[in-house]
């Protein structure tokens, strides 16, 4: 079987230079970050969002029971009933966020470490090649 002499070509850019060395190793930490903080930050607004519609529903919830009270006894239970939901989910909505972000912070400092690991090997191996 041949191999044709750009079977054995290092990839190039889309701008059409090739890149020298481990330079592409370097090049790839931001992007890999970033995706990181991305994927953390969807994470925390798909919660955001989803919480956000429930208090809504409660909201619309309220608006029926009010609506539909009879007396201002009627009224005064639906609002304290709410307000005391409310203040509940909020609190405990408080503690998912903390959590996330708690989650998100141990996750990019495990992002970074491994990319540091991986990038640092290649230098160990040519330091210790080198004063051998």
């Amino acid at each position: 079987m041949s191999t044709k002499a750009t079977d054995t070509k290092k990839p190039q850019f889309p701008f059409g230079f090739a890149v020298p060395g481990d330079a592409e190793k370097y090049m790839l930490v931001v992007p890999h970050i970033q995706a990181m903080y991305a994927h953390a930050l969807l994470e925390q607004q798909r919660e955001a969002l989803s919480f956000l519609m429930h208090r809504c529903t409660a909201d619309l919830q309220l608006l029926e029971k009010i609506s539909g009270a009879s007396d201002l006894n009627g009224i005064y239970q639906a609002m304290a009933g709410f307000y005391e939901g409310a203040a509940k989910e909020y609190s405990a909505e408080a503690g998912k966020v903390m959590e996330m972000g708690s989650r998100a912070a141990k996750g990019a400092m495990q992002g970074l470490r491994q990319e540091a690991e991986a990038l640092s090997q290649p230098v160990a191996k040519n330091a210790a090649a080198a004063a051998a």
